[in-house]
């Protein structure tokens, strides 16, 4: 990552307490709010992936590939949690 000019990185191994230690590079990747909170919890930003016409939860971010066509490598949000990280969860609809 130290290496590269950017990165996106996802896990659904984010429950095991041995992996938490890559938070700050990986987003929790979720599938319901409880998973969602549960990883915030541990300390994560969520990629959750929701149902179609599903409500989007509070504080949240619809992801920018869907909501204005801008590509992952430009766009960079889906990178983990860095230290006093204010940024929000990333939703995006089932596809």
């Amino acid at each position: 990552v130290s290496a590269a000019s950017g990165h996106t990185g996802y896990t659904h191994y984010w429950r095991r307490k041995d992996n938490r230690e890559y938070r700050n590079y990986l987003m929790a990747s979720c599938e319901t709010a409880s998973q969602q909170a549960r990883a915030e919890k541990y300390g994560f930003r969520v990629f959750l992936v929701l149902p179609e016409n599903a409500e989007i939860p509070q504080n949240t971010l619809v992801c920018p590939n869907y909501t204005s066509g801008i590509s992952c490598l430009a766009c960079g949000l889906c990178d983990g949690k860095k230290e006093d990280d204010s940024r929000r969860s990333i939703v995006i609809e089932l596809h």
